[in-house]
């Protein structure tokens, strides 16, 4: 048996009644009694609403408490109530309007599409402000993805794609908020009414026998008038015959007013049977119409009688299934630590029970394969989950670690690239110049080894000096390869000038004259950057600003000496 299905069968749950009707709690309304809705949009609204539509509004808060302990104490069941003008309020975001209103399927909001007090304002903000109203489920998905699965949506058949993503359809009953019990208070206005009319008609019936047995008694007084009158004048009549002729003038009056006597009577007593049959006619019409309310009032009965059966038989099941549905409240906490209405948000509609049964029996018979039950496991696990939660969280700041790095490295490279490439084209120009200038000739060149990834590229150097063929570096000479290092030196300082400088030897393999062209192109640079020159080579030292040497006049004591070019060169001029 569907226990949620009996129970929704019902005008109210049983707590539900319980608490409504308790004078103590007059002022508590059920939300489906409170607002109406337009017909076309009945099915969207019930199932937006859900179990939610026999929610009990209340005052406050301590109404609440003291509602749900007379629940407790008179083990009546369990009910959700809502505190009127304490409840979450929603708002809608300005761009998901924008977005929803130039959707083609888009209806309104729940919220919008009800009527209701404006004292249940914050009410239904909480139940319908973010609730999506549009024609079909392929509207509702497109809207959804819109959205960006923000708020739920429900078609105007009942299916709902909600918040989650999560899609759910099927057969919907609706929910007549404003008239659930309208039939039964019709039936039970119009018996009041057949009562009412019923004892008026009582009452009638007997004020026109009262007024029928009084003129009946008038009628039968006046017969008897009549008669005795009618005796009487047979009787003086009978005296009439011996009577003189002298007193024949007596009796012939007293005829007279006798016979006006006698008409008057009869004229009276025709007019009283006239209103007698009048008011039998009525009183008999009024006899039939009390025999068809009291046939009807019978046929009410009857239905009454049927109906606090139904009543006695509903109340009874009522009871088994507060009682069931205690037991399954009491389950779903204990041993699943679940709610009601989460269960019920998560149950399946139409579901096959048979499977259901043979899947957990199925499930009870692995779990008794497994044997004993290890106590400890419990605890066990719970360090083993502390620990995986622990290490999961770490694993997921160091994903999120590598990914930051990842995307700074990204940026590095993209830095890399843009200057290494700059720094490339620049070099290579100032390369060929002074390549050129160096060796008074000749071609030279830097050349990508891999070009279309500059971050794994080497630069191979090419060079040809005067009278020779182009070749790679590797196959010069000692003293090409000094010099065109020399030449790639000199680049580097041309676009990028460095304030100090010391060269060891650079120009070792050359010969005299491109020493010369050395010591030379130095003297190029020296107005920028300060060079430090080791060497041996006279040529250099013919250049140099100043000339420092180390020498040892004691073993194992060094000493410095030092000299200013531009001195000497003052004294060999004087010389």
């Amino acid at each position: 048996t569907n226990v949620i299905a009996d129970l929704e069968n019902n005008s109210y749950p049983y707590a539900v009644k319980k608490v409504i009707s308790n004078i103590e709690f007059d002022k508590a309304v059920v939300v489906k009694d409170i607002f109406d809705v337009d017909e076309k949009y009945l099915l969207a609204i019930s199932s937006a609403l859900g179990g939610r539509i026999n929610e009990i509004i209340m005052p406050n808060i301590s109404t609440i408490k003291r509602a749900i302990k007379y629940l407790k104490d008179t083990s009546n069941g369990r009910a959700t109530f809502i505190p009127i003008n304490d409840v979450r309020q929603y708002n809608v975001d300005s761009k998901i309007i924008q977005i929803c209103k130039k959707n083609p399927g888009f209806i309104g909001f729940g919220y919008d599409l009800i009527k209701f007090d404006e004292k249940y304002t914050y009410v239904f903000n909480n139940l319908l402000k973010t609730t999506i109203i549009v024609n079909n489920i392929d509207e509702a998905n497109i809207l959804s993805k819109a959205i960006n699965n923000r708020y739920r949506i429900i078609t105007l058949s009942g299916d709902v794609v909600s918040a989650g993503s999560t899609i759910t359809g099927g057969y919907v009953k609706k929910i007549n908020t404003m008239l659930a019990n309208k039939n039964k208070q019709d039936y039970e206005k119009e018996l009041k009414n057949l009562e009412s009319i019923f004892s008026n008609l009582v009452v009638t019936i007997q004020e026109l026998e009262k007024t029928y047995q009084s003129k009946r008694l008038d009628v039968e007084n006046k017969s008897q008038l009549i008669s005795q009158l009618e005796s009487n004048k047979k009787l003086q009549e009978y005296q009439l015959k011996d009577l003189t002729p002298s007193n024949d003038i007596v009796p012939e009056l007293n005829n007279i007013n006798l016979e006006k006597d006698l008409a008057h009577l009869r004229n009276q007593l025709s007019e009283q049977t006239i209103n007698q049959q009048d008011i039998k006619f009525v009183y008999d019409a009024m006899l039939e119409k009390q025999q068809d309310i009291n046939y009807q009032l019978r046929e009410n009965n009857e239905s009454v009688r049927i109906a606090e059966k139904k009543l006695n038989e509903y109340k009874i099941k009522m009871s088994r299934l507060e009682v069931t549905l205690d037991m399954c409240l009491k389950t779903l906490s204990e041993e699943y630590s679940y709610t009601f209405e989460r269960a019920y948000e998560k149950s399946e509609k139409n579901i096959d029970l048979d499977l259901y049964e043979l899947e957990v029996n199925k499930i009870k018979g692995k779990i008794k394969t497994l044997g004993i039950v290890n106590l400890d496991s419990i605890e066990e696990y719970n360090k083993v989950k502390e620990r995986f939660d622990f290490m999961d969280k770490q694993k997921k700041d160091l994903n999120l670690a590598v990914d930051k790095l990842m995307e700074i490295i990204n940026k590095f490279d993209y830095i890399v690239i843009e200057q290494f490439e700059s720094v490339y084209t620049k070099l290579r120009s100032e390369f060929q110049l002074i390549f050129k200038e160096l060796f008074g000739g000749g071609t030279a060149d830097l050349i990508l080894t891999t070009p279309n990834d500059l971050l794994i590229t080497g630069v191979e150097i090419v060079a040809q000096p005067p009278g020779k063929k182009l070749q790679t570096i590797s196959l010069l000479s000692g003293g090409e390869k000094a010099l065109t290092a020399i030449a790639l030196l000199f680049s580097i300082l041309r676009i990028r000038t460095v304030p100090f400088a010391i060269l060891d030897e650079v120009e070792a393999a050359l010969d005299e004259a491109n020493v010369k062209r050395y010591a030379n192109y130095i003297k190029t640079f020296s107005e920028k950057t300060q060079f430090l020159v080791i060497t041996h080579r006279q040529g250099t030292m013919e250049l140099v600003d100043n000339l420092y040497g180390i020498t040892m006049a004691e073993r194992g004591i060094s000493s410095v000496v030092s000299v200013k070019m531009s001195e000497v060169d003052k004294d060999v001029k004087q010389i």
